[in-house]
């Protein structure tokens, strides 16, 4: 095969588009991030919910946790009411000031039979998820997304319609996965995540895999992941996507 010989002009033009396609690809990228947070930060309705762990509701020997949804008046009204029992009934030889102060000294009695309006705040959140609380963290939020998931048996044949999961994640990771969307509009999938983002997609998948193995899918399926909210909200950030590619 003879050698080709390319004269400078035609280097400096092979090398001048690939500077304006890295260019191009960055100025999408930068477009997408600010799209993505516009949304994310001024549009987008999203649910608080707060760590509270204790011991199970109807037997005060066994741990438990759960995370629970309040709006932010509920949360600004329990904690006043709470901190307040403490200090009006003088359970304390000194003013408590925080919550956790004062859920280490209140009892069951104290909690849900003495205050009409924390029982009706709490209660049922709290029975619901079969919870004593004796600690609450109304400091940290935590925010769900909502996944879908299939399960294929070992020869790739489809067991389930798409099964929903709320996953916990930062802001951080959820405007990744929906600047990533709005980006390759056509071909975002759990398979593209992976090669991009290894350390997100092994968290997704983690995640996922402990809401959906054992409840709906027999452990150690395969299955695979769809990003149902992030599509949703891609579409009213830049109009309607293709079909959702359902890939194992």
């Amino acid at each position: 095969m003879p050698f080709v010989t390319l004269h400078h002009q035609q280097i400096k033009s092979i090398k001048m588009k690939e500077l304006n396609y890295e260019e191009m690809l960055a100025q999408r990228k930068a477009k997408a991030e600010a799209q993505a947070k516009e949304y994310f930060y001024n549009k987008k309705q999203r649910e608080a919910y707060y760590w509270a762990g204790g011991t199970n509701f109807n037997d005060f020997d066994c741990d438990n946790e759960a995370f629970l949804h309040f709006t932010d008046e509920e949360v600004s009204r329990i904690k006043t009411l709470i901190i307040d029992d403490v200090n009006n009934r003088k359970i304390t030889l000194q003013p408590v000031k925080t919550v956790k102060e004062a859920l280490e000294v209140l009892t069951y009695g104290d909690l849900f039979d003495q205050n009409e309006e924390l029982r009706n705040l709490l209660l049922d959140r709290c029975e619901k998820a079969n919870l004593f609380p004796s600690e609450i963290d109304f400091d940290t939020k935590y925010y769900y997304y909502k996944f879908g998931c299939l399960a294929y048996d070992y020869n790739g044949n489809l067991l389930l319609e798409s099964v929903s999961a709320d996953v916990s994640l930062s802001d951080e990771d959820y405007l990744t996965l929906l600047t990533l969307q709005i980006i390759d509009r056509e071909n975002f999938n759990f398979n593209q995540l992976l090669k991009s983002n290894s350390e997100l997609a092994i968290k997704l998948n983690n995640a996922v895999e402990g809401r959906v193995y054992g409840w709906y899918f027999p452990t150690h399926l395969p299955f695979t992941i769809l990003f149902d909210e992030v599509r949703a909200d891609a579409e009213i950030i830049d109009g309607p996507l293709p079909a959702d590619k359902e890939l194992f």
